[in-house]
């Protein structure tokens, strides 16, 4: 990919990565999405191939690796 992340700032408290949750139950379906929440950790200042630049919040798992939740499967949004 060849990103760079330029500048890393801690997250504003309460920001939070919300997923589709994966195993709903059939029962449940209303049609609206499940979703559930991920504490965002940090935000990077990222440098993309082409030069240009963009914000993307990072989370923790429980190994303690950071990953950028915009790039996991299920991905919806980040709420305050």
């Amino acid at each position: 990919m060849n990103e760079k992340i330029i500048q890393i700032i801690p997250a504003p408290p309460g920001m939070k990565a919300q997923f589709e949750e994966e195993n709903r139950k059939p029962c449940c379906s209303n049609g609206r999405i499940n979703a559930v929440g991920v504490d965002v950790a940090c935000l990077a200042l990222v440098e993309l191939p082409g030069g240009g630049r963009e914000v993307r919040a990072y989370s923790a798992d429980n190994a303690g690796c950071f990953y950028d939740v915009s790039q996991s499967d299920g991905f919806l949004m980040v709420t305050m």
